[in-house]
């Protein structure tokens, strides 16, 4: 079942047993509620100083429980705050179905106060109201339990991934530009190499062809020479 969040404010009291012999009564509630074999930390109020037999608190306390059961009873103990002893003045219990008849209404309501004889002696007034507990999200932002996530998110990832898509796309069409460049220049000074290769094999080839007329030309001299001594 869906869990729900109780907040009770204990407003004031009013014509309470005293308890104490001599001066003026210290009260204060302590407040839980019991049901299916469980009960719920016990919270309490302030002490209202001096507040004697009809004492104001105007304090607000939470609880979280399971379900909106009506096997739960909520329960309201008063007493004095002694110095060496607390006096117990009387207690309060409240069944849920009466809670849950006047849910979400917010109205201040009377309470009987029974002391430890069963009897009747005062009461107290409290309002009350049930809702949904406040869970935290994963940004760590607070929400209500039920409350529908935005579809305005999800349209902000899908722009921030198709952002980040396109500029990894721009990156890489940039650094296959830049490889397509400079292998280019590569290319291109490989081709300057080998012209400049052929251009040096044409010159020796050219001094080889020289060397060669020379040789020629002294042999034909020396063969010149020798038919000049013969005659």
């Amino acid at each position: 079942m869906e869990s729900c969040k109780l907040e009770i404010i204990l407003h004031s009291g009013k014509s309470l047993t005293n308890v104490k012999h001599f001066g003026t009564m210290d009260p204060y509630v302590v407040v839980w509620i019991s049901g299916g074999g469980k009960e719920t930390k016990p919270r309490k109020t302030e002490v209202a100083k001096r507040g004697g037999s009809f004492p104001v608190w105007n304090y607000k306390m939470e609880f979280n429980i399971s379900s909106k059961n009506n096997n739960h009873t909520l329960f309201c103990d008063i007493k004095h705050d002694g110095h060496m002893v607390d006096r117990h003045i009387g207690q309060v219990q409240v069944p849920f179905k009466d809670l849950l008849a006047g849910d979400a209404s917010g109205n201040n309501v009377s309470y009987p106060v029974k002391i430890s004889s069963g009897e009747v002696k005062g009461e107290i007034i409290l309002s009350h109201k049930f809702s949904h507990p406040e869970v935290k999200d994963e940004d760590g932002s607070g929400k209500v339990a039920d409350h529908p996530k935005k579809k305005g998110g999800q349209k902000k990832k899908k722009k921030k991934k198709n952002g980040m898509m396109k500029r990894i796309g721009t990156t890489v069409a940039s650094t296959a530009n830049f490889l397509i460049g400079t292998a280019g220049l590569i290319i291109a000074a490989d081709q300057l190499y080998e012209f400049e290769d052929q251009d040096e094999d044409e010159d020796e080839d050219e001094d080889e062809d020289e060397d060669e007329d020379e040789d020629e030309n002294e042999d034909q001299e020396e063969d010149d020479d020798e038919d000049d001594i013969d005659i």
